[in-house]
This record gives C-alpha cells, sequence and structure tokens, in this order.
C-alpha cells in the first residue's frame, strides 16, 4: 500500500478573523463591560441587597405588614377592601388609564398636563386603597387577643429579618 501524501505546508497559515466577526465580537464585549459597569456602580452606590443605602420598595413596607398576617386574616381584609371600593376606580378604569399614558407618551407633540392629569389620578387611586388598607389592618389587629398580636409581632420582627429579595411566607396559626 502507498502512502497518502500531504500535501498541506507543515506549518498552515492561521485563518483570519473575519471583519463583520471581529465587530460582532467588540460590540459583545462593549455590552458586557456596559452591565458590568452598571452592576458595579450600582452596588457603590447602593451598596449590596442588604444595604441602607438602597431607598426600601413599598412591599417592603405593607407587604412585611401583610405578609405576617394569617391567610385568613389577608382574606379578611381582601373581601372588606372589594366591598368599601365603590368609591375606587375599576379595573377597566386602571387599564383605560394606561392606554391613555401609552397614547399620550407616544404623541408626536407632548402634552405634560395632560400626562400630569392621568399620572396624579393614578397616585391617587393609590393613595386611596393604601389609606383603606391601612385603616383595615389596624381594624383587624383590633380583633386581636394580645397572644394574637405578639404572635403578629414576631411574624413581622422575622419578616424584617429575612433576606430583602426573599418573599417571606406567612407563618403562624390562623387567628380566629
Amino acid at each position: 500500500m502507498s502512502e497518502k501524501q500531504n500535501t498541506s505546508s507543515p506549518n498552515p497559515k492561521p485563518s483570519r478573523i473575519k471583519p463583520w466577526l471581529r465587530g460582532v465580537l467588540f460590540v459583545s464585549l462593549a455590552l458586557n463591560l456596559a452591565v458590568a459597569g452598571a452592576v458595579g456602580g450600582a452596588f457603590v452606590r447602593f451598596g449590596g441587597p442588604d444595604s441602607d443605602k438602597r431607598p426600601p420598595r413599598q412591599d417592603e413596607v405593607a407587604g412585611t405588614y401583610t405578609r405576617a398576617l394569617s391567610s385568613d386574616d389577608r382574606r379578611a381584609i381582601w373581601r372588606e377592601l372589594r366591598k368599601q371600593r365603590d368609591d375606587l376606580p375599576s379595573k377597566a378604569d386602571l387599564r383605560a388609564d394606561f392606554q391613555e399614558v401609552l397614547r399620550l407618551l407616544r404623541a408626536e407633540d407632548f402634552d405634560r398636563a395632560a400626562l400630569e392629569d392621568v399620572l396624579s389620578r393614578q397616585r391617587d387611586f393609590g393613595i386611596s386603597r393604601a389609606e383603606l388598607g391601612h385603616e383595615l389592618l389596624l381594624d383587624r389587629l383590633q380583633t386581636f387577643t394580645a397572644e394574637e398580636r405578639a404572635a403578629y409581632a414576631d411574624r413581622v420582627e422575622d419578616g424584617v429579618k429575612r433576606h430583602r429579595h426573599k418573599k417571606p411566607k406567612p407563618q403562624g396559626p390562623k387567628s380566629q
């Protein structure tokens, strides 16, 4: 049998990267560095997830109290909230407001006053609902015995101590 001759050169010339691929790699590297810079900047500015530099979200305040309630207590407050929401806008009203915001944002001419009206209406709804929820929570807590309030306080304390990014699960017995 004859040996097959190797026609390739002993030192093959390395293939060159195509210019378009080099551009893609450069853009990818630039985007990765931009993301890393944004994350690093946020970490320096606000600290880590448990840092006190980071401004609290609304759910970190009200949600802590709500999650510490038993399922029965949350349901009772929710039922009462639905009963008393006659003066609050419906879901259809809220969807219409969001559609109006989108229309205003996409308009050729920016109508600041019209957008301010819609955003103010949405803010007022949020405030009204928060105030009603506040009152209903106080009404519910007023029905608790001293032992139930102490157990609730323990669950609130546990919720405050938990990692901010983890959603605490309600614990404890259901109130009567």
